[in-house]
């Protein structure tokens, strides 16, 4: 079983685990805390909901029915009135956000390091130790494998990054963990700028089948890593 099935496993009923995941849990320190803390958050969401019905409920449900009844015909028009602004309101939110999605509006770059920033907490914690065999069959649906090794992979799986489907691989790199984005080739016109902030900074990469994004600490040899992959790359007919 592997992270991400067990954590959802658990997130789904902390509370009644099957055998397999309690084995996972005591081979796990980091699994083990994890089941800790959702078991714990749960035990708090139960207490939450335990709350004392007042007696006299009902007879002020009865009460405020009535009242209500009396303003409802005032209150009429104007629900209608902020419904149809509302349903305004939501249409044009709705265009904003389809606009701000669209890859044609966005730096394919930053949006790659904006995802490592959100799962960085994940990956953190996370070392699979991914086999070079396990990561070819997924670059297969590629078209691509690596002829040899490119060190210690966390983890291999797959990203949604807006409409794009990327093969993610976390590897080691000389100063920290190197994040790699496969992606198939695209005919959207994308901004491809190198960037960089004060700690992380993107590089991206045309090759012959694929796209590729670099994501490494500030203080790595983009370059290096670069080639430590696409030297290795291999197309398959």
């Amino acid at each position: 079983m592997d992270d991400l099935e067990f954590r959802r496993k658990v997130f789904a009923d902390p509370k009644h685990l099957d055998d397999e995941i309690k084995q996972a849990a005591q081979a796990d320190a980091s699994k083990k805390r994890f089941v800790d803390e959702m078991q714990n958050l749960e035990s708090k969401l139960e207490r939450c909901m335990k709350v004392d019905v007042p007696d006299d409920l009902a007879s002020r449900i009865i009460l405020r029915q009535s009242l209500d009844e009396h303003k409802s015909e005032q209150k009429r028009k104007m629900t209608w009135y902020m419904a149809t602004a509302a349903s305004v309101a939501f249409a044009i939110g709705i265009g904003f956000s389809q606009m701000s999605q669209n890859p044609e509006f966005t730096n394919i770059n930053q949006l790659a390091m904006q995802h490592v920033y959100d799962d960085a907490l994940y990956h953190a914690s996370l070392d699979l130790d991914v086999p070079l065999t396990e990561v070819n069959a997924k670059l297969a649906g590629y078209g691509a494998e690596l002829t040899d090794s490119i060190g210690h992979i966390y983890s291999a799986n797959y990203c949604q990054m807006q409409a794009i489907r990327a093969l993610h691989l976390v590897i080691d790199g000389q100063q920290g963990q190197v994040n790699i984005f496969v992606m198939p080739k695209t005919d959207i016109e994308l901004d491809w700028q190198h960037i960089a902030d004060e700690k992380m900074q993107g590089k991206a990469s045309r090759l012959q089948g694929v796209d590729v994004i670099y994501i490494a600490p500030k203080q790595e040899d983009m370059q290096q890593v670069q080639s430590h992959l696409e030297d290795k790359l291999k197309w398959r007919i």
